[in-house]
């Protein structure tokens, strides 16, 4: 059974161009905030508790989001996210940096496929 993840496309608009949110993971690659599911608070409370603790963000999910396979064995599932604030302090500031780029080059500084398609779809 495939490993199932839960996260977001942070997204702003600033005149008119869309910018997405990366981040880096633990092994500094970057990524995309997302994490094992909560049940108690489902996939978006998730998803939103991940964009918190791991970029310091917070913002409005929208829509159902979308599920992306990595290989066979993990499944991510994201929603886009409209950035509204950015904390200069979260949970794990002191392990991740945070850099907004253009959907084009978080596609080409993203490692993992799936991240890359969820921001080819989720940040149009």
């Amino acid at each position: 059974m495939a490993k199932k993840k839960w996260g977001v496309v942070p997204y702003r608009i600033i005149e008119g161009k869309v910018e997405v949110l990366i981040i880096t993971t633990r092994n500094e690659n970057w990524g995309l905030p997302k994490g094992n599911l909560i049940k108690k608070i489902g996939g978006k409370g998730t998803a939103s508790q991940e964009a918190y603790e791991e970029a310091g963000i917070v913002g409005y999910i929208d829509g159902k989001g979308e599920s992306f396979k990595q290989g066979d064995s993990l499944i991510f599932h994201f929603y886009p996210m409209m950035v509204w604030e950015e904390f200069n302090n979260w949970p794990e500031k002191d392990c991740r940096n945070r850099m907004w780029v253009s959907p084009t080059d978080a596609r080409k500084m993203l490692n993992c496929k799936a991240h890359r398609k969820a921001v080819a779809k989720l940040a149009a």
